[in-house]
């Protein structure tokens, strides 16, 4: 099955038993989780950082991938 990169995108494409093996924590874990995101300062003002930034942080932490494979991935 070829992989589809829109599934990573959105925790919801994923089953329970997939998000914990790519994210190593539960899909209600990672809401909270997200819920502690605060905005960061930059040049410009401020940056939000998306589930998609938290999800490939947490996919980078776990793997241990390099930051060219997870441009292609996400």
């Amino acid at each position: 099955m070829p992989l589809n990169q829109t599934r990573f995108v959105d925790e919801n494409n994923l089953s329970n038993d997939e998000f914990k093996c790519f994210f190593s924590m539960l899909k209600e874990q990672f809401e909270e989780l997200f819920t502690y995101c605060d905005r960061v300062p930059c040049q410009d003002g401020h940056k939000y950082i998306s589930k998609k930034n938290l999800l490939t942080f947490l996919f980078q932490m776990r793997q241990g991938l390099s930051d060219d494979f997870l441009k292609v991935m996400f």
